[in-house]
């Protein structure tokens, strides 16, 4: 039973995860205004092409929609290259300055904006520590008791 209610303490306290937001924002007079967000556990760091098909958000006058993909091609070199795949086309861009290795504002060929930027980790809040010290004073107060009454008895 003790070790039953310090598992379920334990397991309350959260752990510390961090993750990366992409934000992209394209417009011009001749193919509109496209913006697009991702968030993922860490840089996009893979040689070659990665497809991120999971968005956070997409708009596009240009493109319409559903969003298909969006194709991230060697973002650790000097020259990384972005590709939108939509309904209604592609939208390419490149002229980006690399690498994008690290937070930052990166721009591109034909005003292409790419905000990139790294979300702190969370730490346990105070309350949950303050729930597993309990839960370790407790521990010990049961098994202080249990010693006591283990020497009366004999």
């Amino acid at each position: 039973m003790k070790f039953f209610l310090l598992t379920i303490l334990l397991a309350s306290a959260t752990t510390a995860t961090a993750s990366v937001t992409y934000d992209y924002h394209f417009q011009s007079n001749a193919f509109g205004t496209t913006d697009w967000q991702f968030t993922v556990s860490d840089f996009v760091s893979a040689p070659g092409t990665t497809f991120i098909t999971s968005f956070d958000s997409y708009s596009s006058t240009f493109q319409g929609t559903p969003l298909f993909d969006i194709q991230i091609t060697d973002p650790f070199t000097a020259s990384p290259f972005i590709s939108t795949d939509a309904m209604e086309g592609g939208l390419s861009s490149g002229g980006w300055t690399g690498p994008f290795d690290h937070a930052g504002t990166y721009t591109g060929g034909g005003n292409a904006t790419l905000i990139i930027t790294q979300n702190a980790a969370s730490v346990p809040e105070p309350s949950s520590l303050a729930l597993i010290g309990a839960a370790g004073m407790l521990l010990a107060l049961v098994r202080r008791r249990g010693l006591v009454s283990r020497i009366q008895t004999s």
